[in-house]
């Protein structure tokens, strides 16, 4: 074995700790993998934001991808394939994504022309509807997302979606298991014949954001939110270094963030916080929650995406009129919480500490037999529960249609079963004791008056 091969192995064995406990197998993660993409459809910004979000996800937990792309040049002048490429070394810098064809790979398409490639996993979308294919067969209701010339370079909410539906089936493939075909719409909540193609476009215009956690799905929601475009200020609040393993699922993350230049131990780690807010030029406060003024300033709203150090209880009891927060769970799902006073529970008793090694923030058992995996984690069930919370954030802005029913809490199966890929519930908030009162609120919101305040006003 020569020095780099050991460096390799060392590499992957502190990276891949939590996959491995996710239930990944040493062979599944070195089984090879294609991605690739026809021409016409990688000319337009939608396929390329899949592609480079496919990009973040995959290599971050296998250990052989071959990237197969058009000589396509983007928006910003730069060759897709050297972006792409730049990309992938800074998350695994022992990869070969110009490799040959190999014997055996899982092959990846990505279309907006119904151009198959005989691919064992085909992506397709249509405004806000994501399409996944197994082995040339769609889910009910599939239409081969029809290709424009004008297909617009600002509506990427389904190719987004098509990115981590792809990766989610490509790491169940790997594993051996056959998913099943999904069309999903993240904005609508909906799936199958009911995801229509309904879409919002950014910048995402919620005011003053404070994100509290920088964790994978901090980071998850920022990298779609620069996608998106953001008006506003955001601040990532969070006191943790960046470490090896969380470069497995923290997407924009490289492994020189977390002190391991060209994969070797030797640098000094940064703060999840910056790493976080670099993915959309938000602010970095690396100082934990509790740990700041009470004084500080409202923000015009506040996402609740960490879970330690008393946070929930904490948030819960500040007067805020809307809270919201994203998760994963140990079911292979991502999740979006809406918490508004009166109405529903706060997320202290949604998710209460006792229970959070089921619904840690991006992490989750992937085997709820296996009792070492309180720990674990995939980078698409991360990123499917950051664009949920962007695609929420986007509804907020113009439909609202997140405000209305009793339905609080809504889930993305990424393990792609037999049935219905989304699914909600509602949690009551009759019996929450951390919620303030509403004279208490009132009186708080009066002093520091911000954009959301009138969602008290109708509950």
């Amino acid at each position: 074995m020569t020095p780099r091969q050991q460096q390799a192995q060392a590499f992957y064995a502190a990276r891949d700790k939590r996959t491995a406990q996710y239930g990944a197998e040493e062979g599944a993660l070195n089984r090879p993998i294609v991605l690739s993409v026809d021409e016409v459809t990688a000319a337009d910004r939608p396929a390329q934001v899949a592609i480079l979000a496919l990009v973040d996800m995959l290599f971050r937990v296998h250990r052989k991808v071959r990237l197969d792309l058009p000589d396509v040049t983007m928006a910003t002048g730069e060759r897709l394939e050297d972006v792409a490429i730049a990309a992938a070394f800074a998350i695994d810098p022992f990869q070969r994504p110009k490799g040959l064809p190999v014997d055996g790979e899982v092959r990846l398409h990505l279309t907006t022309t119904g151009s198959s490639e005989a691919a064992d996993v085909m992506g397709t979308w249509n405004g806000g509807r994501a399409e996944v294919h197994i082995r040339g067969a769609g889910p009910l209701g599939a239409e081969a997302a029809r290709h424009s010339a004008n297909a617009g370079h600002t509506d990427v909410l389904g190719a987004a979606t098509t990115a981590c539906l792809v990766a989610a089936a490509a790491f169940a493939m790997v594993h051996g298991r056959e998913p099943t075909p999904a069309a999903i719409n993240l904005l609508t909540r909906t799936s199958g014949i009911g995801a229509g193609t309904d879409s919002a476009i950014g910048p995402l215009d919620v005011g003053n954001v404070d994100v509290i956690g920088g964790g994978a799905v901090g980071h998850a929601l920022t990298y779609w939110a620069n996608v998106f475009g953001v008006i506003g200020t955001w601040n990532v609040i969070d006191g943790d270094d960046a470490e090896i393993h969380n470069t497995n699922r923290c997407a924009g993350m490289t492994v020189a963030d977390a002190g391991w230049p060209n994969g070797v131990p030797v640098g000094v780690a940064r703060k999840k916080a910056e790493t976080a807010a670099r993915n959309n030029g938000s602010r970095a406060t690396t100082a934990w929650f509790h740990e700041l003024p009470a004084e500080r300033p409202r923000p015009d709203l506040l996402l609740v995406l960490a879970n330690e150090h008393g946070v929930r209880d904490a948030v819960a009891q500040r007067g805020e009129p809307l809270l919201l927060h994203a998760t994963t769970s140990a079911n292979w799902t991502a999740e979006l919480h809406r918490h508004i006073p009166g109405r529903d529970d706060c997320p202290a008793c949604r998710l209460p500490t006792k229970t959070q090694a089921s619904f840690a923030c991006s992490e989750g058992h992937a085997d709820p037999t296996d009792g070492q995996s309180g720990d674990a984690a995939l980078p698409f069930l991360s990123a499917a529960s950051g664009l949920l919370l962007c695609a929420a954030l986007l509804d907020l802005r113009t439909d609202r249609h997140l405000l209305e029913g009793r339905d609080n809490h809504w889930l993305a199966h990424l393990e792609l079963p037999l049935g219905s890929p989304i699914q909600s519930a509602i949690h009551r908030g009759t019996t929450c004791v951390h919620h303030l009162p509403p004279r208490a609120r009132k009186t708080i919101q009066a002093a520091q008056p911000r954009r959301w305040d009138h969602i008290d006003d109708l509950t």
